[in-house]
């Protein structure tokens, strides 16, 4: 719920900063969270042990980061394309990976857009935050239903120190750094998540 309510946190003013600078592409980013919010709902109550959890998140975050780093694309301003029509069957998916995993499937959704050459980093960017929110607030609810509200003091500091964060790095992201740069950036940090998790829990 911790992480869930911080990722809901993070896309929040992420989401806020891409649509201000007209990066989100909302006729296709409703279309995709149409098609992954419901089983999203479902497989945020289904409980896994903790170790089993872990290891299907990084393997997740793996295949997520080999899949962005098999595109280049050739260009800096992309002509946002129509969506494949297999990318409505694969929003399911995702949206089953992310109720399990609870981090809101834009990490997921993002390489398969790449791979299309669906549009530009920015609005790729956009679109998976906008994805993330939706999708982390029904794990979230989700988990407040089963679980109910469940505060724990000690962890205070981390929406603020999440929050803070966010607000200078969607700036950034959203009007000061290149396509080339976010795209890059967003592999790594794919790829650090998996290697740490996979190095705690093997």
């Amino acid at each position: 719920m911790t992480a869930l309510g911080c990722n809901a946190l993070v896309t929040a003013n992420g989401a806020w900063q891409f649509h201000r600078a007209n990066w989100i592409v909302w006729r296709s980013v409703l279309a995709l969270l149409a098609c992954s919010v419901p089983p999203c709902l479902y497989a945020s109550s289904l409980q896994l042990e903790e170790k089993t959890y872990f290891i299907s998140l990084a393997i997740a975050l793996l295949l997520a980061a080999i899949a962005m780093f098999m595109h280049h694309p050739r260009s800096e301003v992309l002509t946002v394309r129509p969506l494949r029509w297999w990318m409505y069957p694969l929003s399911f998916v995702i949206g089953c990976v992310s109720g399990i995993t609870g981090i809101g499937g834009g990490i997921y959704l993002a390489p398969f857009l790449y791979l299309t050459s669906w549009g530009s980093p920015k609005q790729i960017a956009g679109a998976s935050s906008v994805f993330i929110l939706v999708n982390s607030l029904a794990g979230l609810t989700m988990q407040l239903a089963i679980n109910g509200w469940q505060p724990q003091s000690e962890l205070w500091p981390l929406p603020i120190a999440v929050l803070a964060g966010s607000l200078l790095g969607s700036q950034w992201s959203s009007a000061r750094f290149t396509h080339r740069f976010v795209r890059w950036l967003t592999l790594v940090i794919i790829i650090f998540a998996a290697v740490r998790t996979l190095w705690k829990y093997l």
